[in-house]
């Protein structure tokens, strides 16, 4: 293997190890500060919904099971491409980021 080949390898896990960091400080601070999670996954108005939707919205995130299964869960779902539900947008996450990528790549491509 190459130079070049082992500087793109580590690169690599240097941006790999980035996003793991990334993803888990994504997961474990919502559950780390005061409250519950349920007030970033819906907002403000979490004292609003009716309890059923409450815990309707408890079991679809599995906020009901441990933490480990939970995180598990979680990394599973973003493998997979899943970044979950904006209730604050009222439509999925990936739809939300893909409609600002392009703009997002054209500056970053600029600025480049």
């Amino acid at each position: 293997m190459g130079h070049r080949a082992g500087f793109l390898i580590g690169r690599l896990l240097q941006y790999l190890l980035a996003l793991f960091a990334i993803a888990t400080l994504n997961f474990f601070l919502p559950r780390l500060m005061p409250g519950t999670p349920l007030r970033w996954l819906v907002g403000e108005e979490v004292s609003l919904l009716p309890p059923d939707a409450r815990v309707e919205i408890i079991e679809e995130y599995g906020l009901d099971r441990p933490l480990l299964e939970q995180y598990l869960l979680y990394l599973g779902k973003l493998f997979r491409g899943d970044l979950g539900y904006s209730y604050l947008r009222k439509r999925p996450v990936l739809r939300i980021v893909g409609e600002r990528l392009l703009w997002t790549l054209l500056l970053m491509g600029t600025s480049l």
